[in-house]
C-alpha cells in the first residue's frame, strides 16, 4: 500500500519537531514540508551554537514537547554527534534524525552511533521524510503500546565468587524450559561477562549495552538482531568481553529495560557488586533484587553493608531478597547467625552442591541437576517465580452501597474493617 495515503500515518498526529543548526535553505525547506502536510509540526528552530549539550538544550526540547528532533551533520559533524550522544542518553524517548547534504557512509555510521535512527540528505525530499516518519512512528507504536509488563529480577552478589551468574543461568533456564514463557537474561557487567560462556553460547557479536546504545531505534526487529538463543528458549543479552568497560548513561539503560518488560514475562538481570549509579537506578526499578551471599565473613559483612545502603537510597526493604548460595547445615556460621548478622531473613537457601554446579556449568543443561537437591531447589524457585506471576492481583475492597450490603450481611466476627 501506498505509504503517502496509509491510514495510520495519515490519522495520526503531527509530531513535535526541532531542528538543530540547519541553514537558512533547509529550513525553508523543512517549513514547506510541514505545510504540506508531511507529518510534522515544527515547534521550534535551533541555531548552531546551542548543538553543544547542555541544560539549555534540554530546556528546549522539552518546552517544544518534542518528539523528534533534526540534527544538521553537515556543518559540524563532530559538535552534532556530541550533541546526539547528549539527548540519547537524557531524553531517550526523543526520535533523531541526521541530515547531511550528500549520503557518506563515514558520516551516517557516525550518526547512527550517536543515536540517530535515521539519516535524510538536503534538499529534503518529501516521500523520504513520510518514510522516515512512518519508521519513528512504528518505533514509537512499538515501544508505547500497551502490554503487560514482565518481571524484572536483578541479581547482585555480595563479593565476586557468590555464584550469581550460576543461579541467574540455571533459574533462567529453567524458566524458559516449557509453558511457552519468554525469559530474557541480561548481564549488566560493564566488561568480563560470562553468562554466554556459563550456557555453552558461542561468543556473540552483540552486548547488553550495544543494544542500549541504540535505545533511539529500539523496535522489534532491531532486538531480534542482538539477541543470543539458548536451547531451553531463553533469550540473552551478555556482557561485554573485552576489559575496557562499556559506558551507557543510566537513563538509557532503563529506557531500554522498559522497552523489554513489554516483550517479556520474565527479565532477570545479572549485575556486578557494588552500588554505582546505574545499579542504584537498577535496583529502584526491579521488582524483586536478590542479594546472594555465601556463610564467609567478608561476604556477609558486604551484604550487610548492601541492605543497609539500599535502605539508605530509599529501597524498599521488602523488595531485598536473600539468597544463601551453597548452604551446608553445618557450617561454621548458622542461619541464626547470619539473619542476626544482616538483620534480615533469608529468602531461600541453595544447597552446596558444588560438584553438580560445576558439571552443568557450560551448557545451561537441567539434566546434570534434575535428580540433585541443588536441581530441585532452583525448580521450586522458578515455580514459585512462575505461580506468583500468574496469581490474579489482590481484589481491593469494594466501597459504596453493595459493600454495605456485604458487610451488613456478614456475621460480626468476620466482617471488613472500614
Amino acid at each position: 500500500m501506498d505509504n503517502f495515503h496509509n491510514p495510520v500515518l495519515n490519522s495520526a498526529q503531527p509530531l513535535n519537531a526541532v531542528s538543530l543548526g540547519f541553514d537558512a535553505e533547509t529550513a525553508e525547506a523543512l517549513r514547506r514540508l510541514e505545510e504540506n502536510g508531511a507529518g510534522l509540526r515544527l515547534r521550534s528552530a535551533l541555531e548552531l551554537a546551542l548543538l553543544e549539550p547542555g541544560e539549555g538544550l534540554l530546556d528546549r526540547l522539552d518546552g517544544a514537547q518534542a518528539d523528534l528532533c533534526l540534527i544538521d551533520f553537515e556543518a559540524d559533524p563532530e559538535a552534532a554527534a556530541r550533541a546526539a550522544e547528549h539527548l540519547r542518553a537524557q531524553r531517550p524517548r526523543v526520535a533523531l534524525m541526521a541530515v547531511a547534504r550528500q549520503f557518506r557512509p563515514e558520516a551516517m555510521l557516525a550518526a547512527m552511533r550517536s543515536g540517530c535512527g535515521e539519516f535524510l540528505t538536503t534538499p529534503l525530499a518529501e516521500a523520504e521524510l513520510r518514510q522516515a516518519l512512518l519508521r519513528v512512528r512504528s518505533r514509537r507504536r512499538d515501544q508505547e503500546a500497551p502490554r503487560a509488563s514482565g518481571q524484572i529480577l536483578l541479581f547482585m552478589g555480595s563479593k565476586g565468587g557468590t555464584g550469581t551468574t550460576t543461579l541467574a543461568t540455571q533459574l533462567g533456564a529453567r524458566l524458559a524450559r516449557g509453558g511457552g514463557r519468554r525469559v530474557l537474561l541480561a548481564e549488566l557487567k560493564p566488561f568480563g561477562g560470562d553468562a554466554g560462556l556459563y550456557l555453552g553460547l558461542d561468543r556473540h557479536a552483540y552486548h547488553f549495552f550495544d543494544l542500549a546504545d541504540n535505545a533511539a531505534r529500539l523496535d522489534y526487529e532491531l532486538l531480534q538482531s542482538f539477541l543470543a538463543r539458548h536451547a531451553s528458549g531463553l533469550d540473552v543479552l551478555p556482557g561485554p568481553d573485552s576489559a575496557e568497560p562499556a559506558r551507557v548513561a543510566p537513563a538509557a539503560v532503563l529506557h531500554t529495560l522498559e522497552f523489554l518488560r513489554r516483550h517479556y514475562e520474565f527479565l532477570l538481570l545479572d549485575c556486578a557488586y557494588g552500588l554505582d549509579e546505574l545499579n542504584l537506578e537498577l535496583a529502584r526499578f526491579c521488582q524483586q533484587f536478590y542479594l546472594v551471599t555465601v556463610a564467609e565473613i567478608a561476604a556477609l559483612r558486604n551484604a550487610a553493608r548492601l541492605i543497609q545502603q539500599l535502605s539508605g537510597k530509599g529501597v524498599p526493604p521488602e523488595k531485598i531478597r536473600v539468597v544463601l548460595n551453597r548452604y551446608a547445615r553445618k557450617s561454621a556460621i548458622g542461619e541464626e547467625q547470619i539473619a542476626r548478622a544482616l538483620k534480615q531473613e533469608l529468602d531461600r537457601k541453595i544447597p552446596n552442591q558444588y560438584q553438580q554446579a560445576a558439571r552443568a556449568t557450560g551448557t545451561g543443561d537441567a539434566a546434570p541437576l534434575s535428580a540433585s537437591e541443588l536441581g530441585r531447589s532452583l525448580q521450586a524457585w522458578a515455580e514459585q517465580l512462575t505461580e506468583a506471576a500468574a496469581a490474579p492481583a489482590p481484589r481491593r475492597p469494594a466501597r459504596g452501597l453493595l459493600s454495605w450490603f456485604a458487610r451488613a450481611a456478614a456475621p460480626a466476627g468476620a466482617r471488613p474493617q472500614s
